[in-house]
């Protein structure tokens, strides 16, 4: 993960489907664009000038010094410091769900032998570096957008403390750093990239569950993000017996939900966008249930992705807009094939449960390794 360059570069897609939304709810399509776009540039050159030498950190090619001078920048820069001096922009996720320390290398090791010196800075720079430099620059350009669009309109924060009203998280942040757009760029930089390591991961995902939860923390977390937006309708237990329907968190306002299910629309858009129909929450789990349960009572294979370009050939469409509609517009227009990445088809888990079902001779057409996650493929492969 850490080594592969299209796993890092993809680092910035939580910008396009999660912070971007949210922020264009809050502070408005045109002026969220304008001060990502700004930001973005601010993050390039700290890229920029980390790549040709100047970095402060052995896995990651950031000169986080280079940020522009000015009255108007002093205090952001500030706030920027602190945030990546404890760790809220500087996370280091790849390392992190390996259980490796990150920021650490060469004579920073200590009184390791030589050898182990090289390695760890090996690590360091060649597994973790494109990986760490990636997910920091895009928490910059999150932190520095959200800072600023705070900063230049106060209703922002009027919008934010109606959304997260009952967001404990929000609530301590708020308390810790004041009611500031710092602590909104702090909150909205965890809450939409993710917070890694032990600190706050599923209950199922630690212990025995942290074999097979490895790398899934982000999509998990996101997954999380936005559930908790849209506050669906669920069944519940009554406690005088049976069942009844009501909202996942009743606690929340009828203001707050209004706007919680905007962002969340906003962000399905650009899920659509990016990665296709497959690529909205559960797409591609849909397909293949749909596929199963076809060939279980009719014993006729199905192939749902076909009916679907076949549907949308038959309404007229050309081959760009039919790929577009099934991948994204990365796939249509770039040829990149990274639905599957940006994507949520796959929810987390799902490989999990369809391993399981196939080994009791359900035919789901996972195989038994993927039962323990990434590790399990990666080592069984191996071994092959």
């Amino acid at each position: 993960l850490g080594g592969n360059l299209s796993s890092a570069v993809l680092q910035t897609m939580s910008l396009v489907q999660f912070t971007g939304p949210i922020l264009s709810q809050l502070g408005g399509t045109v002026a969220t664009l304008r001060e990502l776009r700004k930001a973005f540039v601010h993050a390039s050159g700290m890229v920029v000038h980390g790549v040709a030498g100047k970095n402060q950190y052995p896995d990651a090619f950031l000169d986080f010094e280079r940020f522009p001078d000015g009255l108007n920048m002093s205090q952001l820069k500030e706030a920027l410091m602190r945030a990546i001096a404890d760790g809220t922009i500087k996370q280091g996720q790849a390392f992190l769900e390996a259980g490796i320390t990150p920021g650490m290398g060469g004579n920073l090791v200590g009184s390791q032998r030589e050898r182990n010196k090289i390695f760890r800075t090996v690590e360091s720079v060649i597994v973790g570096g494109a990986f760490n430099t990636f997910e920091a620059a895009s928490r910059i350009t999150a932190f520095i957008a959200t800072y600023n669009l705070a900063m230049n309109d106060p209703s922002v924060l009027d919008k934010a403390d109606i959304l997260y009203g009952n967001n404990m998280n929000y609530q301590y942040t708020m308390k810790q750093f004041g009611r500031s757009p710092e602590a909104l760029a702090r909150f909205m930089t965890d809450r939409t990239f993710g917070v890694y390591g032990k600190e706050n991961r599923q209950a199922l995902g630690r212990g025995v569950g942290s074999l097979a939860a490895l790398f899934m923390t982000y999509m998990t977390q996101m997954v999380g993000l936005m559930w908790d937006l849209l506050n669906p309708p669920v069944l519940k237990r009554k406690a005088s017996g049976g069942f009844t329907v009501g909202l996942a968190n009743p606690t929340k306002t009828r203001e707050q939900n209004k706007m919680g299910r905007k962002a969340f629309a906003r962000i399905m858009l650009m899920m659509l966008i990016t990665g296709g129909v497959m690529g909205l929450p559960g797409g591609e789990d849909a397909e293949d249930l749909y596929d199963l349960i076809k060939k279980m009572k009719t014993g006729v294979d199905s192939d749902v992705r076909s009916e679907f370009r076949n549907m949308l050939y038959e309404a007229g469409w050309g081959p760009g807009l039919v790929n577009a509609m099934e991948n994204g517009l990365i796939n249509s227009v770039l040829k990149w094939d990274v639905q599957r990445r940006v994507g949520f088809g796959v929810l987390p888990w799902s490989q999990q449960v369809r391993a399981g079902l196939n080994m009791m001779g359900i035919p789901t057409g996972a195989r038994a390794e993927e039962f323990l996650g990434a590790p399990g493929s990666v080592y069984i492969d191996a071994i092959r």
